[in-house]
Order: structure tokens, then C-alpha cells, then sequence
């Protein structure tokens, strides 16, 4: 019993500080999804950047020709 109570304050504890650190620090809150923000923009653009087009115009699976 007394080490559910112990766990049970510690991560009370623990959900406390993690409040008071993003409430009292919003601007890295707002900066770190700004950047995970630009990050996704930047895969967007990398997938965009390197689609490859189809001479024929039909699409077919690589995986298969790898197979063989």
C-alpha cells in the first residue's frame, strides 16, 4: 500500500513540474512545435522533390522487379 501511494505521489509529483515547465515556459513549447512544424513541411518537400515520374504514365511495383 504504501509503495501505490509512494508511486502515486511521485508521479503526481512528476505531472506537477512538467506542468509548471511548459506553463511557465511557454515560448520552447511554441518553438518546439514551430520546428516539428518546418520538419514535416521539409519531409513534404523532400517526398515532393524526389517522385519520380512514369515514362508510360502506369504505375507498377519496383518490388517485384527486384524479386526477379
Amino acid at each position: 500500500m504504501a509503495i501505490v501511494l509512494l508511486s502515486v505521489i511521485s508521479v503526481r509529483s512528476t505531472v506537477e513540474v512538467l506542468l509548471y515547465v511548459v506553463l511557465k515556459r511557454r515560448s520552447w513549447a511554441i518553438f518546439f512545435l514551430i520546428l516539428a512544424f518546418v520538419w514535416q513541411l521539409y519531409t513534404l518537400w523532400l517526398l515532393v522533390k524526389h517522385h519520380e515520374p512514369i515514362a508510360g504514365g502506369t504505375w507498377y511495383s519496383r518490388y517485384m522487379h527486384l524479386i526477379n
